[in-house]
């Protein structure tokens, strides 16, 4: 963990935006831009596919408020994420190879407990765990956490899931899915990590 938060101070700043849209349509106005802008610095990735109608996007700042510029009218509604670092980009692709030879070499388990891959959004397998470029490339890859999300109301059924982490983002994500057989609890729903700062 400290050495990934090393190798993101390095990396070059960049910014996230969330759009509320589906993926399909934010896929489209990536490629349309990629397509015109092959420079990898100049690359927006899909960062997050949050809900069926809210991803977020990242890459450089510069490029990403050009972006935002082109597709403004359809990008009415959302809002820059609160992160320094363009997470889940191809700005990390450097990250994440560093990372990945840090990783080399520590012992993988057996999966005792069950748990949904964010790269895939279905439940994770022995195999992948077991290549550090899985762990590594969680940094770059994009999170599919409504497809993640899916996958445990379809195989589980009814859910209740508890956000242990701080705030509670998580809960007001899951509720957006609108899915009948999943409900989110926080925690910690009134702290904030700046508050403990």
């Amino acid at each position: 963990v400290c050495s990934r938060q090393r190798l993101m101070d390095d990396a070059q700043a960049g910014a996230m935006f969330a759009v509320p849209k589906g993926k399909a349509e934010v896929v489209k106005w990536l490629d349309d831009w990629n397509n015109t802008h092959p420079s990898s610095d100049q690359k927006i990735s899909l960062s997050y596919v949050s809900t069926p109608h809210r991803c977020v996007v990242s890459g450089g700042a510069e490029p990403l408020s050009h972006w935002l510029e082109q597709y403004v009218e359809n990008a009415e509604g959302g809002e820059y994420v609160s992160q320094r670092y363009a997470l889940h980009s191809n700005l990390m692709t450097d990250v994440s190879k560093t990372l990945g030879s840090y990783i080399e070499g520590v012992p993988s388990y057996p999966i005792h407990t069950p748990f949904v891959s964010t790269i895939t959004g279905r439940w994770v397998q022995q195999g992948d765990v077991e290549h550090s470029q899985y762990w590594a490339s969680q940094i770059q890859q994009t999170v599919q956490f409504a497809k993640g999300l899916q996958c445990v109301s379809e195989d589980l059924g009814n859910c209740i899931l508890v956000e242990i982490g701080l705030g509670e983002s998580m809960s007001k994500l899951v509720e957006q899915q609108r899915i009948n057989s999943l409900c989110a609890f926080p925690l910690l729903p009134d702290i904030l990590s700046e508050d403990l700062v």
